[in-house]
Order: structure tokens, then C-alpha cells, then sequence
């Protein structure tokens, strides 16, 4: 751009101006013009596509942290949910094992949250079928390791209520 302005500023000086120019100086002069034009258009949509870059990078930034605190969890949840629940042997463990499983369940929600907000962050972008896909591979994790933590939550509530009527029957 610094280039061509100082080549029309120098087109000024050196070639007639007015009405009356000579055909090969008025060629020049339209060339000029034309790669102006080209040369102003073309800064315009560098701009832009920076302006785009830039959004992109904030974005992917968003996405990338997001899953970088999704993935470790997730790990341990799919560890976790491998293992299995342990037999209670009191009504007071029976408790605990409940709690243990609703802070699971809750977990689940909460990561889910943090997995969508980078999956919104990453639909941001201009392209975004790389993080399209990981999403979608980690939401497939995601939802086995939640319907092991749904089902454990039903059965340790089943157990629990069980337990409590049990004892007050007793009792």
C-alpha cells in the first residue's frame, strides 16, 4: 500500500495532468488506478481475515482450556466406573456409599457443562470440524460413564430406602 500511494504520488509529478494527456500516459495512469484499487481491496480482506484469525485463536483458546479440565475427569470417571460399587456392611456405610454416588452423578453434570461450553466455544471459530469431532468422541465417553452413574445412583437409593425400612422395622 506505502508502495503504490508513492507511485500515484510520483504519477502526479512526473506525467501531465488535465484534459489533454497522451494516450500511453492516460494507459498508465488507469493501470495505476486499477492496481490501487487491487492493491486497497486486497488490504481490506487481510483485515478481515486477521480479524477472523485473531476471534479464532480467542476461541480455540476457550476450547482447548475447556477440554484440557474435561479429559482428566473424564479418565478418572471411566476408572472409576470400571470398578464397580463395594457391598455395604452397615446401614451407616450404605450412607456414605449414597453421598459417594451423588457427588458422582453431580460431577457428571458439572463436567458436561464445561464440555459444552467448549464445544460453543470451538462452534465459534470459521472451522471447526477437528473440535466437532473430539467433542464427539468425548461426549460418547461422557455418556457411558453417566449411565453407570444413573445406574448406581437408582440401586444405592434402592438400598438405602431398603435399609432404612428394614431398620425401623426392627426398631
Amino acid at each position: 500500500v506505502k508502495i503504490i500511494e508513492a507511485q500515484v504520488a510520483g504519477e502526479l509529478d512526473l506525467l501531465p495532468q488535465g484534459d489533454k494527456v497522451p494516450q500511453d500516459a492516460q494507459d498508465y495512469k488507469d493501470e495505476l488506478t486499477r492496481i490501487k484499487d487491487f492493491v486497497l481491496d486486497l488490504q481490506k480482506r487481510v483485515m478481515k481475515e486477521c480479524d477472523n484469525f485473531s476471534e479464532d485463536v480467542k476461541f480455540w483458546a476457550e476450547y482447548k482450556t475447556g477440554v484440557k479440565s474435561f479429559r482428566p475427569w473424564l479418565e478418572n470417571a471411566e476408572a472409576r466406573s470400571k470398578e464397580g460399587l463395594a457391598k455395604p456392611q452397615t446401614l451407616d456405610e450404605a450412607n456414605a456409599m449414597f453421598a459417594s454416588v451423588n457427588d458422582f452423578v453431580k460431577a457428571c453434570l458439572t463436567h458436561l457443562d464445561i464440555l459444552n461450553n467448549a464445544e460453543k466455544a470451538a462452534n465459534k471459530m470459521t472451522t471447526h470440524k477437528e473440535a466437532d469431532d473430539e467433542v464427539a468422541e468425548l461426549k460418547g465417553r461422557y455418556e457411558k460413564v453417566k449411565v453407570v452413574a444413573d445406574d448406581w445412583c437408582k440401586k444405592v437409593d434402592t438400598l438405602v430406602k431398603e435399609w432404612k425400612l428394614l431398620d425401623n422395622t426392627v426398631n
